[in-house]
């Protein structure tokens, strides 16, 4: 695992001078909200409920997102066979 961490970490360069942050790409400017994250999981077309399914349960996702997610996704596919 150290190798392929060391292969991830390659092309990566590290500056002291340089601000150092994560964005958040759908909403660069405001940066991360829950609701910005609710509003894009249920705004975007569904491409299945077995594949949303399938990256909300991967298991480098923390418990308490993959519920959280889950929860969201069950409640999208029945508002929407209402």
């Amino acid at each position: 695992m150290l190798s392929e961490c060391r292969a991830l970490l390659l092309d990566v360069s590290l500056f002291h001078n340089v601000s150092d942050r994560w964005l958040w790409l759908p909403d660069p400017s405001g940066g991360y909200t829950v609701r910005g994250a609710y509003d894009l999981l249920t705004s975007q077309e569904p491409h299945g409920e077995d594949a949303a399914l399938d990256l909300v349960w991967h298991n480098q996702v923390s418990l308490k997102v993959s519920v959280f997610a889950w929860r969201l996704i069950r409640d999208v596919y029945q508002q929407r066979q209402i």
